[in-house]
């Protein structure tokens, strides 16, 4: 099975077809248009010809399936749904649930609070036991709708959402698990044998009002209508990595090519990073990453932490320091551009210049996160210099010298009309043309640093076989 990554892509051509095919549909039914321009994320799904229900035809080889995420009724004949959008995997719509039954329950306890509440100081005991009941109903009605989630994976083996998120070191899922799209398509094709290709998610109608807060502050969550977005991390990411296993059922491991010490002193220690490996934890306690590795190496340690980050699809020299006081070393050197990086990198197409410099100020994209984006108002400054080395028919091998340290600086000032206009080879997160299924691996490579050391002050310059 060849499909995207849920996170990382361009939507396929054909997932473009399909999601023209369900617009045109919602557009031509007044309630499924009244009801999803509320605001609704819809995901489609690619899969080779089945003949079965709510498998519609898109050419001549593919069909589609189509989903939306959370609960919403578009059919009065329906608990949920329509039988055009493939089912959910749990019907929270049955009016004769016990969810149903229970969800009342909890709305009396509510209504029974607001009129206690009319006189609080004479109702305060009251009010507080009814507080404790909602709160233990409500999260026994929510262990109770998790147990009712039970997923395939890919070879047909059916888990527990609760099973899930606990192997994933993720805890009790959060609420709205299990509901989103991607999920649900996934569901369909493996439980009835479809095979799928491709498949994207975009935004239907206005956009919800919703404040998130993170480390630079607070940011309100915006969606554009009929813009692609990637599954989302909190709610999706244990569920897709299940459901999307490509090891055998019996779980072993893929293999995990070797993090090579590149050198190593008491103060820092220098690495050679693999593609497709982080540089440090992420939610997902189980990804293996560098910083963590580094930790088990050196138990004896109370502080080990990467200085500076790759992507996790770009290989080549990472730096870690052994101390706090070495990190903060190692910092101001990075703050002060002092630290000389070089990478190499195969661009696709003809690059027509030798060498140049790039001035791409940018930022954020604050409606499809992780990507950035050039913003001439308000993107930082962010610098490349560039050489050509070598050339063939379809690639332009250069170096790329980053003066700044922006997230996907390099990836972005290769990709954007405003800088090379010639994508990465590999670049699944920035390659929009020409589109392909399976790009291998991102051929980026952080071949070489020069700093100075913390502690000697010494220069130091390492450098690395090129990979490519």
């Amino acid at each position: 099975m060849i499909l995207n990554n849920p996170y990382l892509y361009h939507p396929h051509p054909l997932c473009k077809a399909a999601v023209g095919v369900l617009c045109s549909i919602i557009e031509h039914n007044t309630l499924w248009k009244n009801e999803l321009a509320k605001g609704k994320m819809l995901g489609v799904m690619i899969v080779e010809h089945k003949d079965l229900s709510r498998v519609h035809y898109l050419n001549s080889k593919y069909s589609f399936i189509a989903a939306y995420s959370g609960v919403v009724n578009l059919d009065p004949l329906t608990s949920d749904g329509h039988p055009f959008f493939v089912p959910p995997v749990y019907d929270l719509n049955n009016p004769s649930d016990y969810y149903k039954e229970e969800e009342r329950n909890i709305s009396a306890i509510n209504r029974q609070i607001e009129e206690l509440q009319k006189h609080a100081d004479a109702n305060k005991p009251k009010i507080s036991i009814l507080k404790r009941e909602r709160k233990e109903r409500s999260k026994a009605l929510q262990e109770w709708i998790f147990s009712r989630f039970n997923f395939v994976n890919r070879h047909n083996v059916a888990r527990n959402i609760i099973d899930i998120f606990e192997d994933a070191k993720r805890g009790l899922p959060p609420g709205g698990s299990g509901e989103c799209a991607a999920p649900r398509l996934l569901q369909f094709a493996f439980t009835y044998g479809l095979v799928p290709v491709a498949m994207a998610e975009f935004w239907y109608g206005i956009s919800p009002k919703v404040v998130y807060k993170d480390q630079s502050g607070e940011h309100e969550l915006r969606r554009v209508h009929l813009q692609f977005y990637p599954s989302c991390i909190e709610k999706c990411s244990p569920l897709l990595s299940y459901m999307l296993k490509t090891h055998a059922p019996e779980g072993k491991a893929p293999e995990q090519k070797p993090i090579g010490i590149v050198y190593e002193d008491d103060s820092i220690v220098v690495v050679n990073k693999p593609e497709n490996v982080l540089s440090a934890p992420a939610k997902d306690e189980l990804l293996f990453n560098v910083e963590s590795w580094l930790q088990s190496l050196h138990p004896e340690l109370s502080f080990i932490k990467v200085i500076h980050r790759l992507d996790q699809p770009t290989s080549g020299l990472l730096i870690a320091a052994k101390s706090i006081e070495i990190y903060k070393k190692m910092q101001e050197q990075f703050y002060g551009h002092t630290i000389r990086k070089q990478y190499l990198a195969w661009i696709e197409g003809k690059l027509p210049s030798e060498s140049g410099v790039l001035n791409v100020p940018m930022c954020p994209n604050p409606d499809e996160r992780p990507r950035q984006i050039v913003n001439w108002q308000s993107g930082k400054t962010s610098v490349t210099r560039y050489q050509v080395v070598r050339r063939t028919e379809e690639r332009t091998l250069v170096r790329l010298f980053p003066f700044t340290g922006r997230t996907h600086q390099l990836r972005l000032h290769c990709a954007s009309p405003f800088g090379l206009d010639h994508p990465i080879t590999g670049d699944s997160l920035y390659t929009i043309e020409p589109y392909c299924l399976n790009q291998g691996r991102l051929m980026l490579q952080a071949q070489k640093i020069t700093f100075v050391h913390p502690v000697t002050g010494k220069t130091m310059t390492f450098e690395l076989e090129p990979e490519f």
